[in-house]
């Protein structure tokens, strides 16, 4: 894969966590074949502390400022499969809106600081590294951070799909080296200064240090005030680049790691040090949190203290327990933790599921007759076919749209007749695979959806619309939630008509009216997606049901009453029935305006399809 990162900082390890992180991650990326493209800003601070310039395998840019970079930005992206903006990047919001522009297959935004982030959202504050809408227009999220923190991201700042990419190692640089004399301690320490971090580091480092005044502490770091509380038999480090960390870390005979107050509160967030030490071959002495057990299993890989005494019982370990512990460590480090792992998570992440299309066509469309053809090949629009202007069936919108939202099977359900359909589009539409089921008779949109469940795997995605419309915008299902029952919601001025949906703050379907006299709501479904596994649960419900449910709304509506989950995603721009004459001339109106002519658009969805990237 082509992957193109726009982050902190690459070249500077310099009171951050990102640089020792990407560095890893980049090389074990490009020894797993992929070419990775890393955008850094030229920000004073890290420059004056550069410790490292040369990234094998790997794209570095470095830039002054925004503008001058943009246009070699653009170009990278509209080639690249992966791009990832990352939180406290200099630039963020505008690499963000760049990225979303793009043509990059995938768009991804990683939270290296997500409690970090949701604190600041919690406190109102403006966050200058996401964009002003949050985090709902991006294919996938990565958050340094698991637990509860992952349904945060998702209600608080709408991200679609959420999925954890901790810290980890890169063995290459931490590994356990011979002693260096002045490094030599009881209890080592290594981290930034931070405000919010003071009061455990005082309780797990100082007090024992004060308590323990023959023994000798070390401590490594940058932006430690000069009021800190030293203690004689502490001995400061300013700064260690990463090459030192594993000398750092294997002199001394244990070593502290300490969380930050909004990570520990948040749990599931692991210090990258913590996995630098464990790999170091050093015994961890680490403050309790949430999650800790998932990465280190206490009292048999990572020693776990609470208070001061703890940790002063804790250092007096005998030094046959203590190699126990962190050989054990050292092992789970490289079972479970590296770059390679990560890198590897990063992949399956990237790993589409089986992306299906699912077009029911069995109407017989009296609304628009008489036709000496089915109305799903009405022609609305037109296309650029290598210059020339063709027309353009109405279902071809439709199907446009599910293969921008990455389908690569797309399902027709037709009823005995409508034979024109198949001849029109026969087996392939660009790059996706067509089919076609049957429905024996007219008998509701639930049973022709079903008709096609034989063909969906619980572990598959399914993109269901009406062929009969014309809707922007184009990526319109990539908006959408993956995990999920998802809606694509649309302000209509007539929604009597349609099916509206009722949602509450946090976009979660309440309830769907069906074509309500006197409706609650003005946004109506345009289209649908949902997990395989949540179809073969709503066609459960339907056959439990006797069948009875010929609309989706009244289903729905039962499957909510059951304690499912469905959402509600606003992004609909426009929404056009072409099923009756009015609707066909609103659509053709529509698609002579210069914000929606579609000629041109279709001939460049036509490129993107034939793209040999």
């Amino acid at each position: 894969m082509r992957i193109t990162v726009f982050g902190l900082t690459l070249s500077s390890s310099w009171g951050n966590g990102h640089a020792t992180l990407w560095r890893g991650l980049c090389r074990a990326l490009a020894k797993r074949g992929h070419e990775v493209s890393f955008f850094e800003k030229d920000v004073p601070y890290y420059r004056e502390h550069r410790d490292q310039t040369d990234f094998p395998g790997v794209r570095w840019i470095l830039y002054s400022e925004w503008n001058e970079i943009r246009e070699t930005a653009k170009r990278i992206l509209d080639h690249s499969d992966v791009g990832v903006v990352t939180s406290y990047c200099p630039d963020g919001r505008s690499a963000a809106r760049l990225l979303l522009d793009s043509r990059a297959k995938f768009k991804t935004f990683y939270d290296l600081d997500t409690p970090i982030t949701l604190s600041e959202l919690a406190n109102g504050k403006d966050i200058p590294y996401l964009p002003q809408n949050g985090l709902q227009d991006f294919d996938l999220v990565f958050s340094y951070t698991g637990g509860r923190a992952l349904d945060d991201l998702k209600t608080k700042l709408h991200a679609r799909s959420v999925i954890p990419l901790y810290g980890s190692v890169d063995p290459e640089t931490h590994r356990p080296n011979d002693p260096v004399s002045h490094y030599r301690s009881a209890l080592s320490y290594l981290g930034t200064y931070a405000e919010d971090r003071q009061d455990r580091l005082s309780e797990l480092f100082l007090k024992p240090a004060q308590a323990l005044s023959d023994h000798k502490f070390t401590l490594a770091g940058s932006q430690y005030p000069e009021d800190f509380p030293w203690a004689p038999n502490i001995f400061y480090f300013r700064h260690l680049p990463p090459s030192e960390h594993s000398a750092f870390f294997s002199s001394s005979r244990m070593t502290l790691n300490v969380t930050r107050k909004a990570m520990a509160d948040s749990g599931y967030c692991p210090s990258g040090r913590l996995f630098e030490a464990a790999a170091s071959g050093v015994p961890i002495l680490s403050d309790d949190w949430e999650g800790l057990g998932e990465f280190f299993r206490p009292n048999q890989e990572i020693l776990v203290a609470r208070n001061t005494q703890d940790a002063i019982d804790i250092l007096r370990t005998s030094d046959r327990q203590l190699a126990r512990i962190a050989k054990a460590a050292r092992e789970r480090v490289f079972e479970s933790h590296t770059a390679d792992h990560r890198a590897r998570d990063f992949e399956k992440a990237l790993e589409n599921p089986k992306r299906w299309g699912i077009i029911p066509a069995a109407g017989a469309g009296t609304r628009i007759q008489p036709l000496a053809f089915s109305k799903e090949l009405l022609p609305v629009g037109s296309r650029l076919e290598s210059g020339v202007e063709r027309p353009r069936a109405v279902s071809e919108f439709l199907v446009e749209r599910m293969i921008a939202g990455g389908a690569k099977k797309i399902c027709f359900v037709l009823s005995p007749g409508k034979s024109d359909i198949f001849e029109y589009y026969c087996g392939t539409y660009g790059k996706a695979h067509l089919c076609y089921v049957v429905q024996p008779g007219p008998v509701g949109l639930c049973d022709a959806i079903f008709r096609a469940l034989p063909l969906i795997a619980p572990d598959d995605l399914v993109m269901v619309g009406l062929p009969d419309t014309v809707w922007f915008p184009e990526d319109g299902f990539r908006k959408l939630d993956e995990a999920t029952l998802s809606f694509l919601l649309f302000e209509v001025e007539q929604p009597q008509f349609f099916d509206t949906v009722i949602t509450d703050e946090k976009r979660r379907v309440l309830e769907i009216e069906v074509k309500p006299l006197h409706p609650k709501s003005s946004r109506i479904w345009g289209a649908f997606q949902a997990p395989g596994s949540v179809l073969h649960a709503l066609h459960a419900l339907w056959e439990e049901r006797g069948r009875r449910d010929e609309y989706f709304g009244t289903l729905v509506n039962a499957y909510l009453a059951r304690g499912g989950v469905a959402t509600g995603i606003p992004a609909g721009e426009v929404y056009v029935d072409v099923g009756t004459l009015h609707g066909y001339r609103k659509a053709s109106e529509l698609l002579a305006t210069s914000k929606y002519n579609d000629s041109k658009s279709s001939d460049r969805i036509a490129s993107t399809l034939s793209d040999p990237r």
